[in-house]
């Protein structure tokens, strides 16, 4: 697989400054033309990255920088954590310059431990090198654990997972909540052509799921058995 990375800023908005690629070149240049000013919106730019991340295939993460306290964000620090989690998308946080035991910092630790990710103290820029390595390091020897549960209840419910790895004489636990899918909808299912039609006419059938009141967000398939009372023809 190639790795594909996206860049984001934000000072009292965000702003995607450069889409996912696999080009360096792309991504240094979006780098390179950031310039300091504004507020701090690194809520709304999290939730951003949530949101343009979320559609890439494969592993994903988001590695949130800021040197600053959030003060210009309309999104809930809380909101981050259910939000990440619903899509597996762990944030790890660098902190640059963030006062030690300050409670922005416990903001930032807060956001990457209830997300699966890590939070990194950077005093100065001088320490970035280092973390960003670590966490080249991190994301490379990452496994990706399937959990399929044994409770088939669509109710809803907000579920705990907890795994135990041991490796030789260590042993180490992480925990991990879900929400169960909310019990079995079925949406309207409305089929839909240009009628009528003339005999050997070639035509579209349109396959309509759910409606402006009762939409689908979710839907991963559909299948469907087309009649056709006339054998004659069809």
């Amino acid at each position: 697989l190639v790795d594909k990375a996206a860049m984001i800023s934000f000072n009292d908005v965000s702003a995607v400054n450069q889409v996912f690629t696999n080009q360096k070149s792309l991504l240094l240049n979006a780098i390179n033309n950031l310039t300091a000013s504004g507020m701090t919106a690194a809520w709304d730019a999290t939730k951003d990255g949530i949101d343009h991340t979320a559609t890439q295939l494969n592993r994903k993460a988001i590695i949130l920088l800021s040197d600053g306290i959030d003060n210009r964000s309309n999104t809930p620090l809380t909101s981050l954590f259910s939000y990440a989690n619903s899509v597996s998308i762990p944030v790890f946080v660098i902190g640059l310059g963030i006062s030690n035991g300050s409670d922005f910092e416990q903001d930032l630790k807060q956001l990457a431990s209830a997300t699966g990710g890590r939070y990194y103290a950077a005093p100065s820029s001088a320490d970035l090198m280092e973390i960003y390595q670590l966490l080249t390091n991190q994301l490379q020897h990452q496994y990706k654990i399937t959990y399929t549960s044994c409770n088939p209840s669509k109710d809803g419910s907000t579920r705990n997972v907890q795994i135990t790895c041991t490796y030789d004489n260590w042993t180490g636990q992480k925990s991990k909540t879900y929400q169960a899918p909310q019990g079995a909808v079925t949406p309207n299912l409305a089929v839909v052509c240009a009628s009528p039609q003339s005999a050997g006419n070639r035509f579209w059938v349109e396959i309509q799921v759910g409606s402006a009141g009762t939409p689908v967000t979710d839907l991963f398939g559909i299948a469907f058995e087309l009649t056709y009372t006339n054998t004659q023809y069809l």
